[in-house]
């Protein structure tokens, strides 16, 4: 995540230019949009029930 974040925000410096795994293939469809979307502020991220199992929420803004 942390590279894929770098890479997103214009800090990835990799020798190779490869992109980060996350920044390609089915990687990308799965997570990118969500991470483009949190950078835009599209969406945001918060807990919500601290009890529960997946406690993070996401909240898509229109």
């Amino acid at each position: 995540m942390r590279d894929l974040l770098a890479y997103k925000l214009g800090y990835w410096d990799d020798e190779d230019d490869h992109a980060p795994l996350l920044a390609s293939g089915w990687r990308a469809e799965v997570v990118g949009s969500l991470v483009d979307d949190l950078l835009s502020g599209k969406a945001s991220l918060r807990i919500g029930d601290v009890r529960s199992h997946d406690p993070l929420v996401i909240d898509r803004h229109g």
